[in-house]
């Protein structure tokens, strides 16, 4: 059984520093996290190696957390079974938009557990990081990891 199930789009970035620091002030693996999109293998495997983006696990790093060794997950009903608390640091319009079915599959899930929260954070990795500097791309991966880092302090004190 985990305390919290951290849920975002893809599963490369707010979620994994939600699990990162959740598991780190709690000294333990209390926490999981996945991503509301299905994941193909091509896109995790080519694209971020099994593995959170580069610049989340580099900023997390920069708190003294070390994240880079998580894996990429797209959130299962056996999740929601097993976990206290779900938190979504996704907007839910952009869940509900989706057209894509097993989206709407995690929503029915998420609908269905009995604590849940949403926390709007703006993806970090939404557009095109590639066509950013390095600097504009570790201040956005920064402002979402400060905001993460307090959701998760504020949830382990409400415990």
């Amino acid at each position: 059984m985990y305390d919290m199930l951290f849920i975002c789009a893809a599963n490369v970035g707010r979620s994994q520093m939600a699990e990162g620091f959740y598991n780190y002030y709690t000294k333990g693996e209390n926490a999981i996290s996945g991503a509301a999109i299905p994941l193909t293998e091509e896109r995790v495997a080519d694209f971020y190696k099994h593995r959170p983006a580069k610049e989340i696990s580099e900023v997390m790093k920069e708190r003294d957390i070390e994240i880079s060794g998580q894996l990429i997950k797209t959130v299962t009903e056996e999740m929601f079974q097993n976990v206290e608390k779900v938190i979504v640091l996704e907007k839910e319009e952009i869940l509900k938009e989706s057209k894509d079915p097993y989206t709407h599959t995690v929503l029915h899930y998420i609908n269905g557990h009995s604590c849940v929260e949403y926390h709007s954070i703006e993806d970090p990795c939404k557009g095109k990081p590639e066509e950013r500097s390095r600097e504009d791309n570790l201040i956005k991966f920064r402002f979402a990891r400060d905001q993460i880092e307090q959701i998760v302090l504020d949830l382990i004190e409400e415990r």
